[in-house]
């Protein structure tokens, strides 16, 4: 089967094209297989990331960024992927040679005729089997971001787990102005959740109406989901937590793997803000994320904590995954960064200093630190965190004064 993505922000738009692409007569022992649709450029990177598509027919008008730049971008980043661009009018001739030098395969004009479509996948597909045919044993790997879900868990209540998720998540999308990418911010603390607090927002869904929609329907869109996010800036949605704490037992664990499953095709990155206690719910979004961050502070029972919960996943197979963050690392606590270390038995990834004259105001008002106060020095650790994630958290080693 010749795997086909469509990238296009008109619904009425895709579902002309997909009626072309499954009337197209068929190609000599192939077929058409419609692998996905996308309205806009973040929804296209996790898409090709996850579903490998043969073809890419991308329109110029997606729905967060349009025109040739972006389908150029797409097909730099994914060599494997034929890139086709749909436009509504001829390129230019820079547009045109800019886009070939890109990789794009083709365009086509709309409206799009028939024998014209199947012309250019045939071509395509003869071109890429005999490309295939003709790829080194061992080619060079091309590295590919993919969409991930990072888990916040903290063993034990006041460790400022909340505080650290909703800074992340806003000191990240500063780091990724520049390229646009969105971020989602779940709270799975679905009891006493806070992140809307803490952002000051005045959410009227959550997360307990996506559940109740999935019971109704049996399943839940992506279109559907996104009425459920909160806008918090750009590029920065929240799924809040259920406003009555008896709520939480209509949200099962098959709920959280279906939003997940969704969200994760949307955003460039995730962060979910779980609760302390690890309920079916918390194991499925443990079990789903990329990166767990195991946040701790400097005291006897968050310590003890702390190394149970890292005996338990270690048997759920979690461990590799696992990244340990000290938040308030003051070195007078009478606990040293060394024991920690030397008791978990594991590197720590970053230390958060403690400044209750930063974080208290913040959550006050209802404004992250990382905007209010943002040349602070619990500030720049978060964005150093921030970068160490986007960095890729299997790189990090521990620094030399930890050792």
């Amino acid at each position: 089967m010749i795997k086909i993505l469509i990238a296009e922000a008109n619904l009425e738009t895709r579902v002309g094209l997909k009626k072309l692409l499954l009337t197209a007569p068929a190609l000599p022992g192939k077929g058409i297989e419609i692998v996905g649709e996308a309205e806009g450029v973040n929804e296209v990177e996790g898409l090709v990331a996850k579903l490998s598509p043969d073809i890419i027919l991308i329109s110029t008008n997606l729905k967060d960024i349009g025109g040739v730049e972006v389908s150029c971008k797409i097909a730099q980043a994914f060599p494997l992927s034929n890139v086709i661009i749909i436009s509504e009018h001829p390129l230019s001739h820079d547009e045109l040679k800019k886009a070939m030098l890109s990789g794009v395969r083709s365009f086509l004009v709309q409206p799009i005729d028939l024998q014209e479509l199947h012309k250019v996948i045939e071509e395509i597909s003869a071109l890429d089997a005999h490309r295939r045919e003709n790829l080194p044993v061992s080619p060079v790997s091309v590295p590919i971001i993919k969409p991930k879900i990072i888990a916040m868990f903290g063993a034990k209540g006041g460790v400022g787990r909340t505080l650290i998720s909703t800074n992340l998540a806003v000191a990240m999308v500063e780091s990724l102005k520049s390229q646009n990418k969105k971020i989602a911010l779940i709270d799975l603390d679905l009891q006493f959740g806070d992140i809307a607090i803490m952002l000051n927002l005045t959410p009227t869904k959550t997360i307990v109406g996506l559940s109740r929609e999935i019971n109704e329907l049996g399943n839940i869109d992506e279109e559907l989901l996104e009425s459920y996010l909160v806008k918090y800036r750009d590029n920065l949605a929240v799924l809040p937590a259920p406003l009555k704490p008896e709520e939480a037992d209509l949200i099962r664990a098959e709920h959280i793997e279906r939003i997940l499953d969704l969200i994760k095709n949307r955003y460039y990155y995730t962060i979910i803000d779980c609760s302390r206690t690890l309920s079916e719910s918390i194991l499925v979004a443990l079990g789903m994320a990329d990166t767990i961050i195991l946040l701790l502070t400097l005291d006897i029972p968050t310590i003890k904590n702390a190394k149970l919960s890292l005996e338990v996943m270690e048997k759920l197979g979690f461990s590799p995954k696992i990244k340990i963050v000290l938040n308030r690392a003051y070195t007078k606590m009478g606990i040293s960064i060394a024991e920690v270390k030397e008791a978990l038995a594991s590197p720590i990834m970053e230390l958060i200093p403690s400044d209750g004259r930063v974080a208290i105001p913040s959550v006050n008002e209802g404004i992250p630190f990382v905007i209010k106060y943002p040349k602070s020095n619990i500030s720049k650790s978060i964005k150093s965190l921030a970068e160490k994630i986007l960095e890729s958290p299997d790189k990090i080693k521990p620094k030399k004064w930890w050792k």
